[in-house]
């Protein structure tokens, strides 16, 4: 068995099975983690494939993915998706012009303007999803299915846990 350092910094011993993985017909020498990072990059990379021809961008998902949670204020979608106030304004114009989301007007400050997902920018967002998550089942074999969507369900998880932590943090500087 091989170390691997795990996220509580702890050094873990791996499973036999991840030590003496196959890939491309070779043994791999890298540690789970490494394996674990290249596995989620190349399945971004299928995910590309996939979309290459759709009327709606990564940044355009990862926009309505988050109003799917309520209206956002245009600041706040950049920060969410660690882009520039311009580059998201330009986001932002795509998805009004096909009708996915509308601004709505503070009724007691004029000034403030949050933007808001639309009963088509829903149903895209949903028909995205369904396409992502074919091509997903279509790289794993049925026996596996249940188990990796389970540990992508726990991996979605932490990471809205860590995304809540970081933006307290930030609300607290």
């Amino acid at each position: 068995m091989r170390g691997y350092f795990a996220r509580d910094g702890n050094t873990h011993d791996a499973p036999d099975t991840l030590s003496a993985m196959k890939i491309s017909g070779r043994s791999s020498n890298l540690p789970p983690r490494i394996l674990s990072a290249r596995a989620i990059v190349r399945m971004f990379h299928r995910f590309e494939g996939a979309v290459r021809n759709s009327d709606l961008s990564f940044a355009q998902y990862r926009i309505l993915g988050f109003l799917q949670n309520g209206p956002r204020r245009a600041g706040e979608l950049a920060l969410a998706s660690a882009v520039k106030k311009p580059t998201v304004s330009t986001v932002l114009n795509g998805l009004r012009r096909r009708g996915w989301i509308s601004d709505l007007t503070d009724s007691a400050d004029g000034r403030v303007v949050t933007v808001v997902l639309t009963a088509s920018g829903r149903k895209r967002l949903r028909e995205f999803d369904n396409q992502l998550a074919q091509t997903l089942e279509s790289y794993i074999s049925g026996a596996d299915l249940p188990r990796i969507s389970a540990a992508l369900v726990r991996l979605y998880a932490s990471l809205n846990e860590s995304t809540q932590r970081m933006s307290l943090r930030k609300l607290g500087s």
